[in-house]
């Protein structure tokens, strides 16, 4: 089924409970996207889809003055507390329709969020707003649906119960993507792995903060 990109206003209305059980990302990639954007104190960065700031944070911590949009204010009100006394500010806005100077951004970053951008749009607007040499840095979490049978069987639910659920989720899509609507950018793919645990009241909390549970009423969550 085509992706549903409605469903991006669906996290308002769970805000707390996605910066409660959404994961934060592992030191190897923030230090990893800083060294290759080549990222100073001084570089303007935009970062697209902040959600609650599991991301931010991460780049404010070490200094880096950030500017980050969401279009919800109840995700930005969480993110607005946990960044307090840190160098960013905060806009709510869509990234394809907010007012920002071209050619103004060392580098854009967007974290398990630029699917939520048309990428006929996205794509061009990210250009546009980059300066001459700027770098732009998106990252999502994938978990391996073929690592167990678990998984596999977790995935079937998805699909028979989510009517939302996108088919093709997963890292391939997002590459294929960003193949097709990105060719003004020079990509560079890097992977990294991490292994994590769960009980079953945290998993399933977890599966709550998707978009394709979120959305269902109640008896189709159950």
């Amino acid at each position: 089924m085509k992706f549903n990109r409605e469903l991006k206003t669906t996290f308002s209305k769970i805000s707390k409970s996605y910066d409660q059980y959404r994961p934060s990302y592992p030191k190897e990639v923030i230090d990893y996207i800083i060294k290759e954007t080549k990222i100073t104190k001084e570089s303007k960065i935009l970062e697209v889809g902040c959600g609650s700031g599991i991301a931010t944070i991460l780049f404010a911590e070490k200094g880096f003055e950030i500017l980050s949009l969401d279009i919800s204010k109840e995700l930005i009100s969480i993110a607005k507390e946990k960044t307090k006394g840190l160098d960013v500010e905060y806009v709510i806005g869509y990234f394809e329709e907010i007012e920002l100077p071209p050619e103004s951004f060392d580098v854009i970053i967007s974290a398990q969020a630029f699917h939520w951008i048309e990428p006929s749009i996205g794509y061009q607007r990210v250009y546009d707003l980059l300066k001459e040499n700027g770098k732009f840095a998106f990252f999502w979490y994938f978990p391996d649906f073929n690592k167990s049978e678990l998984f596999l069987k977790i995935r079937e639910l998805f699909v028979r119960y989510c009517p939302n659920f996108p088919e093709d989720y997963g890292e391939t899509k997002k590459l294929e993507t960003a193949a097709e609507y990105g060719n003004r950018f020079d990509i560079k793919v890097k992977r990294f792995f991490e292994e994590r645990e769960f009980n079953r009241e945290n998993y399933l909390n977890l599966l709550k903060t998707s978009s394709w549970v979120s959305s269902l009423d109640e008896k189709q969550k159950e």
